[in-house]
């Protein structure tokens, strides 16, 4: 579990970030929501150097083969990492300089931050630095670096990377996806940490989806890439569904079954749409 009580943690750092800066016209929303827990990504083979591109390409083809089974239009992307990179507790200076190192490795692979704001917390036990940014694509860039010692012996210092991006076409956003995927990647693997990445499409369908039709959405979706369901909830206006597609390389566990596709339907009553939201191998949006 702890896992995801760090996840958790970062994506609610990340949300704190936006709330500190909103007087400054930076506000946003974000929440970790999956239904499975309780272990690491993982991959069916150690990933070397060169396979990182074939492994982003492989994930990134799976995701928008899905999304586009669901018939929905797409606005944009999110691929977002956690990663524990020591058992250590960091003071801020430190989170300081590992986070330009982040940015730096991230600069040598592509992607430039401009506009940047940072965020700078240290409390008793914990120490935290949060940087802002975005490219000039309007890929907007979170890194959160995040240390807590519980106690004497127990410390943790773990790197959240998120990027999100607008895009309307499948075609490249799936080019896009591969290539933050690999971005990240490469960031994580700088300080010799295991990336934990997802990513994740959300578009719409225009009106509302009844419940018959949810479910021959997820049927087609899950057909596409071949994928079992593992498991699922569905109440009045949501659907949300797990399952395993043998056609991705990255995988996590859900009560000792394999999960890499998550699906998730939701009818927004204020736009009038019906919101489709497809990750791998776990949505980190709000749905």
């Amino acid at each position: 579990m702890r896992l995801w009580l760090w996840l958790a943690a970062g994506i609610g750092a990340w949300a704190l970030f936006h709330q500190v800066f909103a007087s400054t016209a930076v506000v946003a929303d974000a929440r970790a929501t999956s239904e499975a827990g309780g272990s690491s990504i993982q991959t069916g083979a150690h990933v070397e150097a060169g396979a990182a591109n074939e492994e982003s390409a492989v994930e990134a083809r799976c995701l928008t083969r899905a999304y586009a089974a669901s018939g929905a239009h797409p606005l944009g992307f999110e691929v977002h990492n956690w990663s524990e990179v020591n058992q250590q507790f960091m003071r801020v200076s430190q989170l300081s300089t590992m986070a330009d190192r982040v940015r730096q490795e991230m600069a040598q692979h592509g992607a430039n931050l401009i506009h940047m704001k940072t965020l700078r917390k240290a409390v008793d036990g914990e120490a935290y630095v949060a940087v802002e940014g975005e490219t000039k694509q309007h890929a907007r860039v979170s890194i959160i670096l995040s240390s807590l010692r519980a106690s004497a012996a127990t410390a943790q210092t773990v790197l959240v990377i998120r990027a999100d991006e607008p895009g309307t076409d499948l075609d490249d956003v799936q080019k896009r996806v591969s290539a933050w995927w690999t971005v990240e990647q490469a960031a994580v693997e700088s300080f010799h940490a295991s990336p934990q990445i997802s990513a994740c499409i959300s578009g719409y369908r225009d009106g509302r989806i009844l419940n018959g039709q949810q479910g021959a959405m997820v049927s087609r979706v899950l057909e596409s890439v071949s994928a079992r369901r593992v498991e699922g909830i569905h109440t009045g206006s949501l659907t949300s569904v797990s399952a395993y597609s043998p056609l991705g390389s990255v995988w996590m566990t859900s009560d000792g079954h394999k999960m890499n596709l998550q699906v998730a339907v939701h009818y927004d009553s204020y736009h009038h749409y019906t919101h489709v939201v497809i990750g791998t191998p776990i949505i980190t949006v709000t749905y």
